[in-house]
């Protein structure tokens, strides 16, 4: 019986695994070829048992779950495009950005590049920016690892300068 793995754990796993992959880069050819190899075929068996589930359980049923989204993308199975994925991300991100007197909109998916615009009311410190941007960042990484870039624009727009009705009435002329 195997353990089943917590979230963190998973990510911990996954991260394992791209320095495994990495490690396999410093071997001679011939063993990175074997390795290449055999990690392809196990690709494929995966991706072709993956599908014949996705094929009998409604995917997006399955794509709820972080862990099974990201082996479902690797295999070309995510029920929704990359392009939904994020506007999900950039949604899910406006409570807390709309507290900071910002708001993010997705521009463009090109090429594995989201380019996306931070608006922001004047008067905030730049650090704080910075903050919004990869906060930005990291969940529409979480959405679609499969992206290669993800480009945040900040924009920052002044606030509207209230005039008091009272300063431009005119004055009474004097008798």
């Amino acid at each position: 019986m195997s353990v089943r793995l917590t979230d963190a754990e998973a990510r911990e796993r996954a991260a394992r695994v791209d320095d495994l992959l990495g490690r396999v880069e410093a071997l001679d050819e011939r063993a990175r070829d074997l390795v290449a190899d055999t990690l392809s075929a196990l690709m494929e068996l995966y991706g072709e048992a993956l599908a014949r589930l996705v094929e009998r359980v409604p995917p997006a049923g399955l794509a709820g779950d972080d862990v099974i989204a990201h082996v479902l993308m690797l295999h070309g199975l995510h029920p929704d495009d990359v392009s939904v994925r994020i506007a999900r991300a950039v949604e899910e991100t406006q409570g807390s950005l709309r507290a900071q007197h910002a708001d993010v909109e997705l521009v463009d998916v090109t090429d594995g590049v989201a380019r996306l615009r931070l608006r922001r009311q004047g008067g905030g410190c730049s650090s704080s920016s910075a903050s919004l941007e990869r906060t930005i960042q990291d969940a529409v990484q979480r959405a679609a690892p499969d992206l290669d870039r993800v480009v945040v624009e900040a924009v920052e727009e002044s606030p509207a300068v209230f005039i008091p009705v009272e300063t431009i009435r005119l004055k009474k002329a004097r008798a």
